[in-house]
């Protein structure tokens, strides 16, 4: 019985020990988004998934008294409103509040979520840090209607509401509003206003609409990260150009430093007789840009012999020359010999 005893607390250890050095890998797959809040209504949208999303937790020690945010149902938004006319308790709207204010026993706002939008009050000027495993891409546009969307784009070099929604019908009246003073103001010039990184708008869709930017993805299984499965040594992923102009585009590694969590990506190129050559990954940027409606196929491949832990994770940064930037989960198993 005693010996039984130590080798569940051998397992056990074994145990904690795996979860440790999961937790420390995927620590790979975290980055940290700075939004610069103003005293009043803020329109803010995520990108990552927060390490801590309870809303009590994340703004606990912050100047956030108040947090909205809007949930679409099957009827269409058709009007405006300035978030102080919100009524939040209308279907569709969700609340937070800090827990020294009597209304937060209505509070119905549990989780901050990636790719959301929310309306924050701050109760003076500040810089909000969120930390948290980014996500892609991601609209579902509800037809005829206002949707309460943000963008996936360069802090420094953002492309513009003219160059994003170029190649869409549904958007070609550039019905946009942003958040100016705590009121809504349209924005009139789309062509030479950036899309500002963190920050959340209403567009505004004519019709239904699947579009989901100047570039996008598809990649392979459930299409939310890059799987190098202890069956799977290499995978391919395209990246289509919905623009109308040419698109370039270059593919990085990220928080990808040599150590015991390092993922071993190579980019996978081919000879004049298709004999497959293998160049680590650290930046590619392709000498042709992709020509407008078409698309090109990456392929990668994992050196399993180099991994170290069990699992590693990484990300692939995907930018373009118009302002877009996404980011790629990377996974890779290593082969367990029996």
């Amino acid at each position: 019985m005693k010996q039984m005893n130590q080798i569940q607390k051998m397992l056990f250890v074994s145990f904690l020990i795996g979860i440790c050095l999961a937790a420390n890998a995927m620590a790979n797959q975290t980055i940290t988004k700075t939004i610069a809040l103003k005293q009043g209504w803020n329109a803010i949208y995520l990108t990552v998934k927060p390490e801590t999303p309870d809303p009590d937790i994340l703004f606990d020690k912050t100047a956030v008294t108040q947090v909205l945010t809007f949930f679409p149902l099957r009827s269409p938004v058709q009007f405006i409103q300035d978030p102080d006319e919100v009524e939040w308790k209308k279907a569709g709207w969700h609340r937070w509040v800090t827990k020294n204010q009597y209304e937060s026993a209505l509070n119905n706002l549990y989780e901050m979520l990636p790719n959301q939008a929310y309306l924050i009050f701050s109760s003076e000027d500040q810089t909000l840090s969120v930390s948290g495993n980014p996500v892609l891409p991601s609209f579902d546009w509800r037809p005829d209607s206002f949707n309460f969307v943000g963008f996936h784009v360069d802090s420094l070099t953002p492309t513009t509401f003219a160059q994003f929604f170029a190649s869409s019908e549904a958007h070609v009246d550039f019905h946009i509003y942003t958040l100016h003073n705590n009121h809504w103001k349209r924005i009139e010039k789309p062509e030479a206003t950036n899309i500002v990184s963190g920050q959340a708008y209403w567009v505004y869709c004519v019709g239904g609409s699947q579009y989901q930017g100047p570039i996008s993805l598809t990649l392979p299984g459930s299409n939310n990260n890059l799987n190098f499965l202890s069956s799977i040594s290499e995978v391919n992923f395209e990246i289509s150009n919905q623009s109308p102009d040419p698109v370039s585009f270059s593919l990085e590694t990220f928080n990808n430093t040599e150590g015991s969590d390092f993922v071993p990506i190579s980019l996978v190129t081919y000879s004049d007789l298709m004999i497959p050559q293998y160049t680590t990954l650290t930046s590619y940027s392709p000498n042709e840009s992709i020509a407008p409606g078409k698309k090109v196929t990456i392929r990668l491949a994992i050196n399993r012999k180099a991994l170290v832990n069990t699992e590693a994770f990484c990300l692939l940064k995907l930018t373009d020359d118009l302002g877009d930037v996404i980011y790629i989960p990377v996974r890779a198993e290593k082969l367990i010999e029996e």
